[in-house]
């Protein structure tokens, strides 16, 4: 974490839209601290905590802010100002009430066929045996808890946060596709529990912008705009395989693994509570 008590303002950006976690941050302070700079975004530090800017219309999300340009020479350590006055602030759409049965079976045939050999929707890249005699068994006592409402999966939670590669590692964004799925559906109770455990163990276990983007979604039960317009396809029944495309493609493997996490989350559910007329066995 860079800190400063100097202020050199070099930049100001214009905010066409605000996450509401972004928002609530900004509207303490508009100074901020570039800390990490990409193709087309970047991070800033606002006091102790951090926001995504992105060019405009690029994404949404809790902590996402969309600028109209980037500037070139924004680079680690600049100061800006970030202004709200025009911001549009960004929140998913609002859904009605969600069926988790309805939803599992509107997935296409492949994810449900995956589920029914492996018990649970492992991502990819957790597949080598580095990572994957780590995550499986972790994967499968949070199953249990989301099927049976017992022990608390906190030592499963600490072995998923920090694992894996990327950015934000798989593990991480595996934990908010779940998260996500059981917010969505009514599940308020775990995904209080799940939240908690997560709140708690985030921060020394992963990096800083991931331990962002997992705040947020404990605190606003929001995640990018991709995973929310994916569960929006499943419940209304159409463009799923274009939602699923463009959530799949979402980073290096990002999308993949919140996919992941929401399918499996589904599954467990489901285990719970079985249709009366299934098809499918498990």
């Amino acid at each position: 974490m860079i800190v400063s008590h100097s202020w050199d303002i070099q930049t100001k950006l214009e905010t066409s839209t605000a996450g509401v976690v972004a928002a609530k941050i900004l509207s303490r302070s508009s100074h901020a601290r570039i800390t990490h700079v990409f193709d087309k975004s970047f991070y800033a530090e606002v006091g102790d905590q951090l926001i995504c800017g992105l060019a405009e219309d690029f994404l949404n999300g809790p902590i996402n802010i969309c600028v109209n340009e980037i500037p070139r020479t924004l680079d680690e350590g600049t100061c800006i100002e970030i202004s709200l006055a025009k911001a549009k602030i960004w929140e998913p759409k609002k859904l009605g009430p969600i069926n988790a049965n309805k939803l599992f079976k509107n997935l296409p045939e492949t994810y449900r066929r995956d589920l029914i050999e492996a018990k649970s929707l492992m991502p990819k890249s957790l597949s080598s045996p580095l990572f994957r005699n780590i995550a499986q068994p972790a994967l499968r006592d949070i199953c249990l808890f989301l099927r049976d409402k017992q022990t608390a999966p906190v030592r499963a939670i600490k072995s998923l946060l920090g694992l894996g590669p990327g950015l934000t590692p798989s593990g991480d964004d595996f934990l908010i596709g779940m998260m996500l799925l059981l917010h969505t559906v009514g599940e308020k109770d775990l995904f209080r529990k799940l939240a908690e455990i997560v709140r708690d163990l985030a921060p020394p276990q992963t990096s800083s912008i991931s331990n962002a983007h997992l705040s947020a979604m404990t605190d606003s039960a929001q995640a990018n705009c991709l995973l929310h317009e994916l569960l929006f396809a499943l419940q209304e029944k159409k463009g799923i395989k274009q939602a699923l495309i463009r959530a799949e493609n979402f980073g290096h493997s990002s999308g993949k693994d919140a996919i992941a996490g929401i399918i499996t989350a589904l599954f467990a559910l489901r285990q719970r509570h079985p249709p009366l007329n299934r098809k499918i066995m498990f």
